[in-house]
Order: structure tokens, then sequence, then C-alpha cells
């Protein structure tokens, strides 16, 4: 697909934060962790990524826009020993600063999120975080998404300090895709069984990675 990225400053972080909900909001995968009803649902998460996308700022990490007239996906990546900063601060601004839009929030959801966040754990990775990525639900199935992760490893490759790329992703059909690209994909599911959330890394020493196309599954 035509198109250009670029990377985006903070002027950009509002169309960043809508672009994430319209496509987090849209993806049924997405539901488990929000399961509200439309408007709530849209709200939460919209407040979940503008405290996401402060964090990240704060911990100095890039974002990188695909254009096509308007941003219609995003990467947010972390250089490898800044990648376990945000979710200390994401604890601390969901405390001081959200109070009012996370009130009364389920149970179930607060449980989920803290599901979701042992199955994530970066422990310590040699690499490049990418901490989101997103692409606009009318602009998928173009290979967007993978064009940023190319862009992103390119970055991986000239950065010495950085041994490879981790994404965790619920999006399903993504994770066959990239373990036929060479990937290591490991499936973890959620305490409550009710999730699987793939932790996807690509290796620079091919010593480390599986052999392409090969999967392994752990349940947590």
């Amino acid at each position: 697909m035509e198109g250009r990225i670029e990377e985006l400053g903070t002027e950009h972080d509002p169309a960043i934060v809508a672009l994430l909900t319209e496509a987090f909001a849209a993806n049924e995968d997405f539901r488990w962790l929000h399961p509200l009803e439309k408007p709530d649902r849209e709200e939460r998460i919209r407040a979940s990524m503008e405290l996401t996308m402060v964090a990240l700022r704060l911990s100095n990490a890039a974002a990188y826009g695909f254009f096509d007239g308007a941003v219609v996906g995003v990467a947010v990546t972390q250089e490898p020993s800044r990648a376990r900063v945000p979710s200390l601060l994401r604890r601390l601004l969901y405390r001081f600063r959200c109070r009012s839009v996370l009130r009364g929030e389920a149970s179930t959801t607060v449980v989920r999120r803290r599901q979701y966040g042992r199955v994530t754990a970066t422990r310590d990775f040699p690499g490049h975080f990418v901490a989101l990525l997103a692409v606009a639900p009318s602009a998928q199935e173009r290979g967007i998404g993978r064009q940023l992760l190319d862009h992103v490893w390119s970055n991986v490759e000239r950065c010495e300090g950085s041994r490879g790329m981790l994404l965790h992703t619920m999006n399903q059909p993504l994770a066959p895709s990239l373990a036929r690209s060479g990937w290591s994909v490991e499936e973890r599911v959620t305490e409550d069984k009710l999730q699987r959330v793939h932790r996807c890394v690509r290796w620079k020493d091919d010593a480390l990675a599986l052999p392409q196309g090969r999967t392994k599954s752990q349940n947590q």
C-alpha cells in the first residue's frame, strides 16, 4: 500500500489516542479487557490510551505513524532500558489523575487487567518493546501493521544495545502471520482461561529464534 511512515511528535498524541481508541474499540479480542458497552467502553479505552501515551512519552518512547492522507496506523516503541517504566507510571497516573474516569469500574475488569499484566511482563527484555501497534479499522488488511513493524526493525538493527524486538498481542490472526515470517511466538493464557495473549519476539541473533513458522504454547 502506498503511504509514508514518519516519527510523530507529542503534538500528534491526540490523533494517536483517537486512532488507538477506534482500533481497540472495534477489536473483539480486546473486549475481554474492556467488557463494557458503548459509549462507556470507548470512554474507558480513551482514558486508558491517554494515560498510556503520557507514561510512554515520559519514558522517551518513540511513536511512528503511517500516513495515507491522515494517520491510519501507529506503532509506539521503547528502547531496551526503558521497557518497565510505563507500567509503574500508569499505576501512579490511574491512582492520582484518573479516579473520576475509573470510579465504579467493574472488579472483573480490574482483575483482568492484572492478569494481562502478568502474562505481558517484559522481564528485562534486552531489546525494543513495541508497546502499542494499531491500524484504523478502515485501513486494515493492507499490510500497514507489518510495514510499521519493519520500520521499527530497521531501528533495532541500527541499535547496538538491542538484541531484538518484542510485541504482545491479543490479535489472533497476527501471531500466526508473524510466526511464518520467522518470529518466535509463544501463546500465553490468562488465569481465567478466557483470553490468549501472544508474546512475539524477533531476534537479531538467529540462534535465539525458534525455527521459522514454529510456535509454542504456555499456559499460566
